[in-house]
């Protein structure tokens, strides 16, 4: 037993004894995208900071859409007037690029990610980053974002949007879930990976 602080140049073993540590970011699996009209991501309690990874999605009918996002509480999706955001995005098309802004300061019942960004092109897709705080009792949700996609018409239409989502009740949220702007279907393809961190 030794009472005070230990040094060494090197330790020995796997570390499956050491009590007191907190793990750092941990992959908690990653899951193919089923054909369906959304896509719901569940946030383990154990953890409190997520980041997700979503690769590749794209839609299976209709074009010109964009993805919304909702949150959940207590396994249901929450679809009232609580969600405040602001965002840009900025879009190829052809020798011109196209800047939009996405933003309601006003709480509204989705948030909205892009503008004109899905398309059923075979070669189209949408890929983003998400960093999720899950909130507390005293201190919002809060969701950072950041997108790249491709219309599939070809290489100059290309877009990226990065932005922010709030719910702005103080909780803590259970899920995210990815919706089309019309409603229409995601395709079956793509992936979404989860870390967390305690």
């Amino acid at each position: 037993d030794v009472n005070g602080t230990v040094k060494a140049t090197a330790f020995e073993g796997d570390g499956s004894a050491l009590t007191g540590i907190s793990a750092g970011l941990v992959n908690l699996g990653t899951t193919n995208v089923s054909a369906a009209s959304t896509i719901t991501v569940t946030l383990s309690s154990t953890y409190k900071k997520f980041f997700v990874t979503v690769a590749g999605i794209k839609i299976a009918s209709e074009s010109n859409l964009h993805p919304n996002l909702r949150v959940g509480v207590g396994g249901s999706i929450r679809t009232d007037s609580q969600y405040v955001f602001q965002g840009f995005q900025y879009r190829g098309d052809g020798n011109q690029v196209i800047t939009n802004d996405m933003v309601n300061l006003n709480r509204t019942s989705v948030a909205t990610l892009g503008d004109d960004c899905l398309t059923t092109s075979s070669t189209a897709n949408w890929n983003a980053q998400f960093e999720i705080d899950t909130g507390t009792s005293s201190s919002f949700p809060i969701i950072n974002y950041n997108t790249f996609f491709n219309s599939g018409q070809n290489g100059s239409h290309n877009g990226v949007a990065s932005g922010r989502v709030f719910y702005a009740e103080k909780l803590i949220i259970d899920r995210i879930q990815l919706t089309t702007s019309s409603g229409a279907n995601w395709a079956a393809d793509g992936s979404v990976t989860v870390w967390g961190l305690k």
